[in-house]
């Protein structure tokens, strides 16, 4: 009841103030608070200068009522823009994914057919890596220097009927849909010894098992760094992996492939299923998602 009593008792002292206090006065003394509020260093010193120059005799409890209804959206709008700048500062600096992927190509000097394919993608956050070794014979679209499809045929013959590398990458980058960022092109001798690879490895698509066991971190730079490659030197360098049995990965996929004649061809063609499981694989590799 005291409370009450109170409340009702200020309100009636409001009534029989006169105050000298018209529409226009507000709009001035609003617009010289807000002045104030910006580039006065002692706020509260001077809200009530402006006041007591303007406002005219006004009691101190409508001087806290006028300041409450002007001041309070403006720290409303002070503190929801210090969390939208924020965000904003996050959304300038987002997070580098620097994970890429390289084609290792196999190449006969002397009829520009690649024997040996793997596809090899490098994820820079867990710095692991997979490689999915890709048989010649793997049936696959042969893309041209302008990115279009001129034919299907054997992995092994795209680098002679398109565009040198651009066009193998093209070709591995459509069958597993997958962004292939660089080549490297190798000599098939040099590759085959560095990962023990006969010719009989290479036709019976024995490849898998012999890069699992021989292809290691320090083998895949050596080739990389002495190979016809787009990759930048700095890329090179961040190839690095954790210690660890884990750390590379190779993905077998003699299960997916299914022998097929064509014209009296013999090639090999892969699943779809197979060709879905590899791509997600990849994708979730490079994205870490």
């Amino acid at each position: 009841m005291g409370d009450k009593k109170l409340g009702k008792d200020t309100f009636a002292f409001l009534d029989e103030q006169e105050l000298q206090f018209t529409e226009e006065d507000r709009q001035k003394t609003i617009s010289k608070i807000r002045d104030n509020h910006q580039h006065l260093p002692g706020k509260k010193e001077g809200f009530l200068r402006i006041f007591q120059n303007h406002a005219g005799p006004i009691t101190v409890s409508a001087l806290v009522i006028i300041l409450t209804i002007v001041l309070l959206p403006s720290l409303m709008s002070d503190s929801n823009t210090g969390i939208i700048q924020s965000d904003s500062q996050q959304a300038v600096h987002p997070e580098i994914n620097a994970s890429f992927s390289v084609l290792l190509l196999g190449k006969e000097d002397t009829n520009n057919r690649m024997t040996v394919n793997i596809l090899l993608t490098y994820n820079s956050d867990n710095r692991t890596i997979k490689m999915v070794p890709i048989p010649r014979d793997t049936y696959a679209p042969i893309f041209d220097a302008d990115g279009e499809m001129i034919t299907r045929d054997k992995l092994l013959y795209a680098y002679v009927y398109g565009s040198g590398p651009e066009s193998a990458m093209a070709s591995v980058s459509d069958l597993f849909s997958v962004t292939v960022d660089y080549y490297a092109v190798i000599p098939t001798k040099e590759f085959a010894d560095s990962v023990v690879l006969t010719k009989n490895d290479v036709r019976n698509d024995q490849a898998a098992s012999k890069v699992k066991k021989n292809l290691s971190i320090d083998k895949i730079k050596n080739l990389i760094s002495q190979s016809e490659t787009n990759m930048p030197e700095d890329k090179l360098n961040t190839l690095e992996v954790n210690s660890g049995t884990n750390s590379i990965e190779v993905v077998d996929m003699n299960e997916g492939l299914e022998p097929k004649m064509n014209n009296g061809i013999y090639y090999k063609e892969i699943n779809q299923d197979m060709l879905d499981n590899i791509s997600s694989i990849l994708k979730k590799h490079l994205t870490g998602n």
